[in-house]
């Protein structure tokens, strides 16, 4: 395959670093269906994912026709390139693989009225060019270089692990001057498991996810401490709120705890933070301090990779579409009041178990903001 054979499509959260001037970035994680690359001078990462993986936040989603093995040549601490600079340009460089940006695909928060599309429902290809990606594309925004925490807006875990196990880094790129034109970009329809619920009406699935009961448990490990951390957020009515310090002592264990590219101790923090921002337009007051600690401890206990997930959680509500899915879903009337089975399977099957540990967060959160009693198991 040439080297510019390939069009990507960014998040519009990355987008205008895919299409600003060169950098170089480093490999921070090399799963099956994804590469971690750390721009020089950001803090957070950005993801180049396969057209049928989990879509994170900050991810550039490859077309399908990048084969069943696209990061087969990337080492795991090697150079990359990202940017391009030219108008409608923009390039990511790693290893043998060479991305030409195309048209965006937007990140769904929990507070938006429509889930994006999740990996398994996107569309093969649709044809479009550089002029047409930049002028349809929405606001992007450029990978934070600092973390802010509050409970307003910006988002798919081992203690101090800056890099990736699974397997980090490439020996330098050459340059390669940007495609002319874009051939096919993976874009894809809404992929809600349910006709999409409004903004307003996605803190109505909240009532549903705090009765839900989970087969798998959290980790021995983790567990207690995240009952702690519940026990610090609810505060009873007509009580002062948990002091700051108390939510971030109860939360800091948490992160970074268990093994993997996104520990379970994160994952079950992000499904917290997701609630409460779901909960919108009234966020719970936990939700400042909370997001606060996350953001800005996250970078210093667990990997690049999770860190940038809760980063995101934290301060916008962004999420991988399967939770938006799910949230959507349930919230929508056809519902009845129940979590549908086919959005509840779709999350489940993120990750080894990610997928239930963002679950168990997002039940906890929901619990807290419903005021419902403990469901067992």
């Amino acid at each position: 395959m040439s080297p510019a054979a390939l069009v990507g499509a960014p998040s519009a959260l990355v987008e205008s670093l895919i299409r600003g001037p060169y950098r170089r970035a480093r490999v921070v994680g090399v799963v099956d269906r994804a590469v971690y690359l750390l721009p020089e001078g950001s803090r957070w990462p950005l993801a180049v994912v396969a057209h049928d993986a989990v879509r994170v936040p900050t991810a550039v989603v490859l077309p399908p026709a990048a084969g069943e093995r696209p990061f087969a040549g990337i080492a795991a601490s090697g150079a990359a390139r990202i940017g391009g600079g030219r108008i409608g340009g923009g390039r990511v460089e790693v290893g043998p693989l060479r991305v030409t940006a195309g048209a965006p695909w937007t990140p769904p928060r929990v507070q938006s009225a429509s889930a994006a599309p999740t990996a398994s429902t996107a569309s093969a290809a649709t044809t479009a060019s550089t002029a047409s990606a930049a002028t349809t594309a929405p606001t992007a925004l450029a990978v934070p270089t600092a973390p802010t925490a509050s409970a307003a807006p910006s988002v798919p875990t081992v203690p101090t692990a800056p890099t990736v196990s699974a397997a980090p880094s490439v020996p330098t790129v050459p340059t390669v001057s940007a495609a002319p034109s874009m051939p096919t970009v993976p874009t894809a329809p809404s992929a809600s498991a349910a006709p999409s619920a409004p903004a307003a009406a996605v803190a109505t699935a909240l009532p549903a996810l705090a009765r839900l009961r989970l087969s798998r448990k959290l980790p021995p490990s983790v567990e207690p401490l995240a009952d702690a951390l519940v026990a610090v957020l609810a505060a009873p009515a007509g009580t002062p709120a948990a002091p700051n310090a108390a939510i971030h002592q109860a939360a800091v264990p948490l992160l970074g705890l268990g093994p993997g590219l996104t520990p379970s101790g994160d994952d079950y923090l992000c499904g917290l933070l997701l609630a409460a921002h779901a909960a919108a337009p009234s966020p719970p007051r936990w939700l400042a301090p909370l997001a606060e600690a996350v953001s800005s401890l996250a970078p210093e206990r667990t990997t690049l990779v999770s860190a940038s997930l809760l980063h995101q959680a934290a301060e916008s509500g962004h999420c991988i579409p399967e939770v938006a899915d799910l949230l959507h879903a349930t919230a929508a009337p056809a519902a009845g009041g129940s979590v549908p089975p086919i959005a509840l399977a779709a999350l489940l099957a993120v990750g080894h178990s990610s997928g239930s540990d963002l679950l168990h967060g997002l039940r906890a959160g929901a619990r807290l903001l419903c005021k419902a009693p403990a469901v067992t198991p």
